[in-house]
């Protein structure tokens, strides 16, 4: 003769077949886009070798557009971000004449507080930038991951802010 099961616990297992599924959480890659746009100038900085980097850069984001300006010329790319990953993640598609359109850069990005602070590997950037004539680019490997965070050996983190008035 079969087992009945107790309504009380009938009714708990079937509760629970009907819970709903968490909401997905929101992509706040779409508003910090929002909040990106417009003019941002870079913060000298010093790399992990000693190195000084005067800042001066600027930056500037229109749409899924940023450019980056130095003395007049630009290096233009096509941006998409993420975030729903923590840290949030930034891909960036260079435009340029001599650019290799099927590379895509990937890295890191952080907007809080007034600052915009954007990481990702200089191999990278080079090898999109110049396509397979890059002559310090290794193919594949550790050189073309996305870095964990802003911390990793390797990447290239540039820190913006909105230029003073």
């Amino acid at each position: 003769m079969p087992r009945a099961i107790p309504p009380l616990l009938a009714a708990a297992i079937l509760s629970l077949a009907f819970a709903p599924a968490p909401l997905p959480k929101p992509d706040s890659g779409k508003e910090d886009l929002k909040r990106m746009q417009g003019r941002w100038v870079s913060l000298p900085r010093v790399l992990p070798d000693g190195e000084m980097v005067p800042g001066g850069l600027e930056v500037v984001f229109a749409g899924d557009r940023m450019t980056f300006c130095r003395g007049g010329s630009g290096i233009d790319w096509r941006i998409s971000l993420d975030g729903t990953t923590r840290p949030k993640s930034l891909d960036m598609l260079a435009t340029g004449p001599t650019a290799d359109r099927s590379f895509v850069v990937r890295g890191r990005y952080a907007l809080e507080n007034g600052s915009l602070t954007i990481c990702y590997s200089a191999i990278q950037a080079l090898r999109a930038l110049e396509g397979e004539s890059c002559h310090v680019c290794r193919h594949g490997g550790e050189a073309y991951r996305r870095p964990a965070d802003f911390s990793d050996r390797g990447a290239c983190a540039i820190v913006l802010e909105r230029p003073k008035r």
